[in-house]
């Protein structure tokens, strides 16, 4: 019996360290697929800002964090 045990707890174990790895993964390519998609959106309003205030001479980028957007100002 008691080697019934032991195969019973390691499977728990090996299931949980699944779960887990699975976990870590799915929020790492979540969070990889966020950070492109605003890259994406920031390189668009980069391009925007650079065509609309081009004759300007000076342009201020600004961007508060990793999630925020970048703020074009004159």
């Amino acid at each position: 019996m008691e080697g019934a045990d032991n195969i019973a707890k390691r499977y728990i174990e090996y299931l949980f360290a699944i779960i887990v790895c699975t976990t870590i993964v799915t929020i790492g390519s979540i969070m990889a697929i966020q950070i492109n998609n605003n890259h994406k959106a920031n390189e668009q309003i980069i391009d925007k800002c650079m065509e609309n205030f081009n004759e300007e001479g000076s342009v201020t980028l600004e961007k508060d964090g990793l999630w925020s957007p970048v703020v074009c100002k004159k």
